[in-house]
């Protein structure tokens, strides 16, 4: 699994940081261990179907309170200033049948009063190529889907509208056009929203002790 970040507070340029099942953060204070913690928490919910499909994530429940928006984005000196979008995302690899599939899951978030709200999903499955992208308008909240199906019909993006539903069948597609590119001869719902956003603790913080006279 990975971790992607981007202009997200000490992260300015994009990383994609590799989780192995036993994963140690260790380094001196303000060098972004906290920061990545919180990332992972909300990198999981994303998709998570224990929220409403919307565009708005928590940035401030404990241990972790990140701020706004102001307090997120990363800031580079001289013109650049704060960066006008930051994104959080995750690599994941499941298993269908006897297949293994690498799925990449991005959102990129803005300032919308102040705070950070998604304006594009993207799902991305990294052996076939396959990539579907929904963009949310601010503040409408419509959603703008890249030839979508839904429930047989072709929808133009123009036509989509926010619903509680969309995301359902935004991942839906995407898994269909994964079978279709692959050609699986059992397609089936390979790729699956995380069921539990990941357990979050704060980090361990050590007071050093003189070891010599």
């Amino acid at each position: 699994s990975k971790i992607i970040l981007e202009n997200f507070r000490c992260f300015k340029s994009r990383q994609e940081i590799e989780l192995k099942p036993l994963t140690f953060l260790v380094g001196e204070n303000s060098t972004g261990k906290t920061s990545f913690l919180a990332a992972i928490r909300l990198a999981t919910g994303i998709l998570s179907p224990k929220r409403p499909p919307m565009n708005v994530l928590d940035f401030n429940t404990e241990p972790f309170i990140l701020g706004a928006y102001e307090q997120i984005a990363s800031y580079a000196s001289g013109r650049k200033g704060r960066a006008k979008s930051f994104l959080i995302g995750y690599e994941t690899t499941q298993r269908a049948y006897s297949d293994k599939y690498t799925v990449r899951v991005t959102a990129r978030f803005v300032p919308h009063q102040g705070q950070p709200v998604i304006n594009e999903y993207v799902l991305k499955d990294i052996d076939s190529g396959v990539e579907r992208k929904a963009e949310i308008d601010l503040p409408s909240g419509r959603v703008m889907l890249e030839d979508i199906q839904i429930n047989g019909q072709e929808i133009r993006s123009d036509h989509v509208v926010a619903a509680p539903w969309w995301l359902n069948e935004f991942i839906f597609d995407f898994n269909r056009l994964v079978d279709q590119k692959k050609k699986i001869a059992k397609p089936g719902r390979h790729f699956r929203r995380l069921s539990e956003e990941a357990f979050a603790i704060a980090p361990v913080r050590m007071r050093p002790e003189r070891t010599y006279d």
